[in-house]
C-alpha cells in the first residue's frame, strides 16, 4: 500500500469521527440547556426522557473519545454516533413539545409557594395537577410549578398534638412577592389575589 492510498483512508476515518463528535455536542449542550424547564414540566416522562438523553449523549461522548485514542474501530463509531443521534432525537422531541406547550397556554404563570414552622409542619395547596393537602414539610419548603389558573393559595398548620407555634407562608407570582403572612396561632393562610 502507497502513501497516497493510506492518507485517504485516514480522512475518511476522520470524518465519521467529526460527525460523531458534533452530533454530540449538540445532544449535550441541548440537554443541557433544557434541564432548568423541568419545574415546570409536572409530566415525569419529560423527566425521565430528558435523562436518557442526557445519558445517552454522555455515552456517545465516551466512546468517541476513547475511539479516537484506541484507533478507529468502524464498529465503535457506529455506536457513539448512534447514541449521538439518539439523544439528538430525543433532545429535538422535547424541544418541540416545550414550544407546543407554550404555544397552547401561553399564560402560564410561574408560581413559587414558600412556608416555614416546625420542626414539623403541614402544607396544603394546589398546582394544576393535584391537590396537596397535609402534605408534611420540615422546618421551612417551597413548592414551584407553573399554573394556568389567575388565583393560588396555601394554607400553613402545625400538628394538632403540638403547641402553636409561629409558621409563615409567602406566595411569589411570576418573581414577585404578592403574599406574605405570619401566625403565632400555629395556622396561617397565604391567598392570591388577596381576598
Amino acid at each position: 500500500m502507497t502513501i497516497q492510498q493510506r492518507q485517504p483512508e485516514r480522512g475518511a476515518t476522520r470524518r465519521p469521527h467529526r460527525a460523531a463528535l458534533w452530533v454530540w455536542v449538540v445532544a449535550l449542550l441541548v440537554g443541557v440547556a433544557l434541564i432548568p424547564f423541568l419545574p415546570g414540566f409536572p409530566s415525569p416522562a419529560f423527566t425521565i426522557a430528558l435523562v436518557v438523553g442526557v445519558v445517552a449523549a454522555l455515552i456517545a461522548a465516551v466512546i468517541d473519545i476513547r475511539s479516537r485514542r484506541r484507533g478507529a474501530s468502524p464498529r465503535l463509531i457506529g455506536w457513539g454516533r448512534g447514541l449521538a443521534i439518539f439523544a439528538l432525537i430525543i433532545d429535538l422531541v422535547l424541544v418541540i413539545t416545550l414550544i407546543l406547550g407554550v404555544l397552547t397556554r401561553p399564560h402560564l404563570t410561574l408560581v413559587e409557594l414558600r412556608a416555614t414552622g416546625g420542626p414539623v409542619f403541614t402544607v396544603s395547596f394546589s398546582d394544576d395537577v393535584q391537590q396537596h393537602v397535609d402534605e408534611e414539610w420540615h422546618d421551612s419548603g417551597f413548592a414551584r410549578f407553573n399554573t394556568a389558573k389567575s388565583s393560588t393559595e396555601i394554607t400553613v398548620k402545625t400538628p394538632d398534638d403540638q403547641t402553636p407555634q409561629t409558621v409563615t407562608c409567602e406566595i411569589e407570582w411570576n418573581g414577585e412577592v404578592v403574599a406574605h403572612e405570619t401566625s403565632t396561632s400555629g395556622t396561617v393562610t397565604c391567598r392570591y389575589p388577596a381576598g
